[in-house]
């Protein structure tokens, strides 16, 4: 660990977090996590959103060429996103800071059962987490995937305003909503892979740079 944080993953069960050690990456596609229908952390129809307009904010005009177009400026709010931003696939990571003195090192994760609930289904007994204890190997091992594209923190924004952003940026984009996340977003490009809701990449073990921990059998600070 670095600069006083690293990284964490979820995960509902022993074998997921197995997977992961191992360097098998389950990456999702924006797409997917944007149609999903559940009340945990992972569905959100905001997902890939790079614009917001209001009714009266800017006059559209709809119609086919060649014939009379049609004005619209009463219209309900839209919200625009990229296609190319929706088949995006990522993996998200939950940014944990951590304070290192008398030879230990105190993790503190905030929010915790709010994480549990989003990412695990509350369910403790099962639930496992996979810290990365050296971000930078980390970080040279995704950059020797030829299919990781870029990776940081998420920006979380209000998406009942009116807004307009670089379509790049919308991938790293949230509801404010879902800040308690703190999540790192990893970024990845796979062109030939479409419709799937999920791809697994192989980056090669990481067990070497990372700690899993049942969280049924170890107390985390948390608050």
């Amino acid at each position: 660990m670095y600069n006083n944080y690293t990284l964490a993953r979820f995960f509902d069960n022993k074998t997921h977090a197995e997977n992961f050690m191992s360097g098998q990456l389950r990456v999702g596609r924006i797409r997917y996590y944007r149609e999903l229908e559940s009340d945990d952390g992972r569905g959100d129809p905001n997902e890939g959103v790079s614009s917001i307009f209001k009714p009266g904010d800017v006059t559209f005009q709809l119609g086919v060429e060649g014939e009379k177009m049609r004005t619209i400026e009463d219209f309900i709010t839209m919200k625009l996103a990229h296609n190319a931003d929706l088949e995006s696939h990522v993996l998200c990571m939950t940014k944990v800071f951590y304070e290192n003195g008398n030879n230990r090192v105190d993790i503190q994760i905030r929010d915790l059962d709010r994480l549990l609930e989003d990412f695990c289904n509350s369910n403790l007994e099962t639930a496992h987490v996979v810290f990365i204890s050296d971000v930078r190997a980390f970080a040279d091992r995704l950059s020797r995937t030829p299919q990781f594209e870029c990776a940081r923190a998420v920006k979380y924004d209000d998406f009942d305003a009116p807004r307009e952003t670089y379509s790049n940026e919308s991938v790293f984009l949230k509801d404010k909503k879902y800040q308690h996340q703190r999540e790192f977003r990893l970024k990845f490009n796979l062109p030939g892979i479409v419709g799937a809701s999920h791809s697994t990449i192989d980056i090669g073990d990481i067990s070497d740079i990372a700690l899993s921990i049942n969280l049924s059998e170890h107390k985390l600070a948390h608050e």
